[in-house]
């Protein structure tokens, strides 16, 4: 079965609490600069994550549908993000099958333009199921 989903993330350095507070959003994940990671070390960036609760299950599309509304109605205070951090909608696949992707509609792509977000795409291909 493939996996795909999307989330809103804000990148940059120092505490992400700053980042909730210009938002009036408490994030879903985050971390701060210097805080130990579970595989060893030390995070040298600050990440602050909002995702949906829809399941990685479901289509690309359907998390954004779910994610752009919330964004929306705090857009002046995401819009204020730049230059100090980079925000972003990540857009995550991981298929079965070599050749992934996904659609994006016109509606879509000028609401997240709108809001000012960079998109990234992680799209892995994991081969065939039969591959063994």
């Amino acid at each position: 079965m493939d996996e795909t989903y999307a989330y809103f993330a804000v990148v940059g350095s120092g505490m992400y609490a700053i980042v909730s507070e210009r938002l009036g959003l408490g994030p879903s994940r985050a971390w701060n600069e210097g805080d130990p990671k579970p595989s060893g070390g030390t995070y040298s960036f600050m990440r602050w994550c909002l995702e949906t609760d829809i399941g990685h299950n479901r289509p690309v599309q359907e998390h954004l549908e779910v994610l752009l509304p919330i964004l929306e109605d705090h857009a002046e205070a995401i819009r204020s993000l730049a230059p100090q951090y980079e925000a972003v909608i990540q857009c995550v696949g991981y298929f079965g099958e070599p050749s992934p992707g996904f659609h994006l509609d016109a509606p879509t792509i000028a609401r997240i333009a709108a809001l000012g977000l960079a998109v990234d795409f992680d799209l892995y291909s994991m081969g065939s199921r039969d591959d063994g």
